[in-house]
């Protein structure tokens, strides 16, 4: 017959009395042996485990983490991709363990939410591909559409350097950065619009080989202006040619590969250049047609020159009726080369066309500014005659 013994010892505290409150023993009465065996106090361990496994409020559930299960002495919480996770932990092996679980658990998380994030915009790119090689009407929705579909290219990309630009986006970008650089790189820096690197910008502009040196060839000689010809209505192509001269501080530069800077007459540095400029009568239309980068110049290259370049515009669809100077000198020499006695007048015999009429007009501008130039000249001698 067994008897229980009375309790023995002071029950310890904290979580060890959830597993060994007290040692009870058993005593055989007809062996006299004294069996001792471990003991936990009811109450305590009912309310324990009410704690442990009392349900959360709807919708505080982690749909991750298991009902609490005991396991022998242990209790044991299980979540999914990571196992068992005991509520102590008695060597580093098991810590070693739950750490390598939950990193891998994050690794696994982390790769399907990209996973759902590249499969959204690859079906995005898709559906702006559609609308793009739809016929619309509108031009500017097209366009914002097609910029929409460089831009979730652009984000499918996970390395920016194996980035690829359509012609167009690099046309765009490549003006915006000429009007503002310091725009460009803010606009870039947000993050909201992915733009090329201004590097990309400067390589790409320096392999277009576009330079006043370049335009004196016979193949290039005007080859801005007679595209430009090709966009203008017949009311605009009646023009006036405006021809003036800047003086530059002359330096040589190394810029794409090449020494820029000498002048297109001369191995020496260029000291001004002479702008020629089409002006439309009828219409708005201002541009420039040719520049010559030049040391020094006279007045019979400079006639030899102005005759090419009018005779070739009106070659491709230009009427020319007049040539606008400033009072300078060279350009009234130059302007009278075109009579057959060389003198200054104001109507001359076209070059294209002996039977049309040239006009040779002063830039009232440049005589309004000469006049004030002569009358500020006069006063100060005024005054110094009458100060003396």
């Amino acid at each position: 017959m067994l008897t229980v013994a009375p309790r023995v010892g002071t029950p310890k505290r904290g979580f060890r009395a959830l597993r060994r409150e007290r040692s009870d023993t058993l005593r055989d009465s007809k062996r006299g042996a004294t069996l001792s065996f471990p003991s936990v106090d009811s109450r305590q361990l009912g309310a324990r485990r009410t704690s442990l496994t009392a349900p959360r409020a709807q919708g505080e559930r982690s749909p991750f983490v298991a009902p609490l299960r005991m396991h022998g002495r242990r209790a044991l919480t299980t979540i999914d991709g990571i196992g068992a996770i005991p509520h102590k932990v008695n060597d580093i092996r098991c810590l070693t363990r739950l750490l390598d679980s939950v990193e891998s658990l994050r690794g696994k998380l982390s790769c399907k939410h990209e996973d759902k994030i590249e499969g959204l915009l690859k079906l995005a790119f898709s559906l702006l591909e559609d609308a793009s090689n739809c016929e619309l009407a509108d031009v500017e929705r097209l366009n914002a559409i097609r910029f929409l579909k460089e831009q979730v290219s652009l984000l499918l990309v996970r390395h920016s350097k194996q980035s690829r630009y359509s012609p167009e986006f690099l046309v765009f970008s490549s003006i915006l950065f000429t009007i503002s650089p310091h725009a460009y790189r803010f606009l870039r820096s947000t993050g909201n619009v992915r733009l090329p690197h201004p590097s990309t910008i400067r390589r790409v502009c320096n392999s277009y080989n576009v330079s006043p040196a370049a335009e004196q060839q016979g193949a290039s000689f005007l080859s801005y202006a007679k595209k430009l010809v090709t966009t203008m209505k017949e009311h605009e192509k009646i023009v006036v040619l405006m021809m003036d001269e800047i003086h530059l501080q002359p330096y040589f530069d190394y810029k794409g590969g090449t020494i820029v800077g000498a002048a297109s007459n001369s191995p020496k540095q260029q000291k001004q250049r002479m702008f020629f400029m089409m002006q439309s009568l009828l219409s708005s239309q201002k541009n420039v047609v040719h520049i010559l980068p030049v040391e020094r110049i006279n007045a019979e290259e400079l006639h030899t020159l102005l005759r090419s370049i009018i005779t070739q515009l009106e070659n491709v669809g230009l009427r020319i009726i007049a040539v606008i100077t400033d009072n300078n000198s060279i350009n009234r020499k130059t302007m009278s080369l075109f009579g057959a006695p060389c003198k200054l007048q104001s109507v001359y015999p076209h070059p294209a066309d002996p039977d049309r009429p040239l006009l040779f007009l002063i830039d009232p501008v440049h005589l309004m500014k000469c006049v004030e130039e002569q009358l500020a000249q006069s006063a100060k001698l005024w005054n110094m005659h009458v100060l003396s």
